[in-house]
């Protein structure tokens, strides 16, 4: 007489193996394909976050080498308030939400100014700008490090 032990183990493992190919292919088939539309959605946070950082470097940018040019002569703690001037004129001239912190920066005085090698350097921390669709919201924290040209 034969040995039948080996044939209730395979026929085990096939009714495994059959469970486990159905559960994949219902799996499969409910899964929400819907992927592209999230996609969108991220990469346009992505790219409003990108465009609101380029804003505040550049209107940083702007401030600081407008009022170093129209006050070059002044020392840095004057500087520091010709900057927090024009930062608050500039703020009202073009209020935009995406700036995130940058004017508070400005208004509060925390930056600050020194003076490298004939050259004024301002330097803000801890700016961020946000961006929020639904329920998702990304916030981009960073820093500015800006040069004047040679006094």
């Amino acid at each position: 007489m034969m040995n039948k032990k080996g044939d209730v183990a395979t026929g085990i493992l096939l009714i495994i193996t059959i469970t486990l190919i159905l559960v994949s292919l219902g799996g499969m088939l409910s899964f929400n394909s819907q992927l592209d539309s999230k996609s969108k959605l991220l990469s346009e946070m992505m790219n409003e976050i990108e465009f609101k950082e380029n804003y505040v470097k550049e209107q940083t940018k702007l401030i600081f080498n407008e009022t170093v040019g129209n006050c070059g002569e002044c020392d840095n703690e004057s500087l520091k308030k010709e900057i927090i001037k024009a930062a608050g004129e500039r703020e009202n001239l073009n209020r935009f939400e995406g700036a995130g912190n940058i004017y508070a920066k400005f208004r509060n005085g925390e930056f600050e100014i020194i003076e490298i090698e004939g050259t004024r350097e301002m330097i803000i921390k801890e700016l961020f700008v946000q961006a929020q669709k639904g329920e998702n919201k990304i916030t981009r924290n960073f820093e500015i490090k800006i040069k004047s040209k040679e006094l």
